[in-house]
Order: C-alpha cells, then sequence, then structure tokens
C-alpha cells in the first residue's frame, strides 16, 4: 500500500498518526519511509511533546520490550473521562503512577 500511495503521490509524505479518542488529539506520530521501511507493519511510533506514553500489564507494571501490554497515555489534553459514565471513567482513567503530581492516565 505504501508503494502505491508513493507511486501515485510522490509528492506527499506518509505520516501514520496515532490517537485514541479518550486523547482528542494524536499522541504518536511515524514518517513512513515506504521503500526504506524494512517491516511489513508500521510502528505507531514515538509520542508527541507533552505526551507520556506506558505499555503496562494487568498489574500496571511497565513491560519489557516486545511484550504485549496495555498502552496507557499520560497528557495535559487527555479527557476528563466519559461523559454520563462515571464508572466507566473510573476503570478507564486511572492516577498516573509514574508521577508525583498524580496526574490520570
Amino acid at each position: 500500500m505504501i508503494e502505491k500511495i508513493e507511486k501515485n503521490a510522490s509528492h506527499c509524505r506518509i505520516i501514520n498518526n496515532y490517537g485514541p479518542t479518550e486523547k482528542r488529539v494524536a499522541v504518536l506520530t511515524y514518517l513512513v519511509k515506504g521503500k526504506n521501511q524494512e517491516a511489513s507493519t508500521v510502528p505507531i511510533a514515538k509520542p508527541l511533546c507533552n505526551t507520556h506514553i506506558y505499555v503496562l500489564d494487568t498489574h500496571l507494571k511497565p513491560v519489557p520490550l516486545g511484550v504485549a501490554g496495555e498502552l496507557y497515555i499520560g497528557s495535559k489534553s487527555l479527557a476528563g473521562g466519559y461523559v454520563n459514565s462515571l464508572e466507566l471513567s473510573k476503570e478507564k482513567f486511572i492516577n498516573h503512577a509514574f508521577n508525583d503530581r498524580k496526574k490520570r492516565l
């Protein structure tokens, strides 16, 4: 797919942006290199400024590189919770365990 886009729109850059609804904006970005892209998948990339990304296990502990886990995002622009769903907000928006300012993830 990347090669097809590059062939038909060679003047464009391909950028993979990732941002869940709870964040309201993209939090990770990656400039796709096309033919230089060796992997069969495109990484979701590096966090943007003022954003903290953690991959945690079911006990909310960081997992080693290459181990599957759940993506947690900390940022000033993180949503405050789900509208009209206090229980879901309490479940999904947790206190930031890696920051002494007690922001939420």
